[in-house]
């Protein structure tokens, strides 16, 4: 999903929403996973107006495909980039200088530190050593299901039907020890996504 806050500024940037595919999502629902019954409807139509972006679910692929266009293409950013692929960051510094595992250094005006758990640039950023990762003991994975198979399915279909539009969050509302939920919405045409946390 992208907020209206990360949809102004990939659109600065002349990120094309309908190039990746995405689809509007105007409206956000929870209900109880159990019998879709409806727990809280947010209406998110007027997010442009309110916030001055929509609201938007993209592929991740369709995602990234968008930004490495935006990044390699000259005529968007004036000098594209080169991108390095199997190129594992095994250092940082704050001098905008990274080392790559092939020892080779490269230097940016900008380092984005998106490297997971287990990052390298965490200790160049943080004044002090930060604590190991500890288990929270909630996982997430991710899905996708075609709408057309949903749709070819009689139960499927009709569990489609009383989910609705938009994004819906099915809420496990008998367990309150543990936040159990699904969230259910398209996010290509032809392809809904489901994440399950528990």
């Amino acid at each position: 999903m992208v907020t209206p806050n990360g949809a102004r500024v990939l659109s600065r940037f002349g990120f094309s929403f309908p190039a990746a595919q995405a689809v509007q999502i105007d409206i956000w629902n929870v209900v109880k996973g159990d019998n879709l019954n409806s727990v809280a409807h947010v209406d998110l139509s007027s997010a442009e107006q309110m916030f001055g972006a929509r609201v938007w679910a993209i592929h991740r692929v369709d995602l990234h495909n968008e930004l490495r266009r935006l990044a390699t293409n000259d005529i968007e950013l004036g000098c594209p980039v080169k991108i390095h692929l199997a190129s594992e960051v095994i250092g940082a510094s704050t001098d905008g200088s990274i080392v790559l595992k092939n020892r080779s250094k490269q230097f940016a005006d900008l380092v984005i530190g998106a490297d997971g758990l287990h990052s390298v640039l965490r200790g160049v950023v943080l004044e002090q050593k930060s604590l190991p990762p500890t288990s929270t003991g909630l996982s997430a994975f991710r899905f996708l299901i075609s709408t057309q198979k949903l749709r070819d399915s009689a139960s499927l279909s009709a569990t489609m039907e009383k989910k609705g539009p938009g994004a819906t969050l099915l809420a496990d509302t008998k367990e309150v020890a543990k936040e159990r939920h699904i969230m259910w919405y398209p996010c290509r045409k032809f392809v809904f996504k489901r994440c399950f946390l528990n």
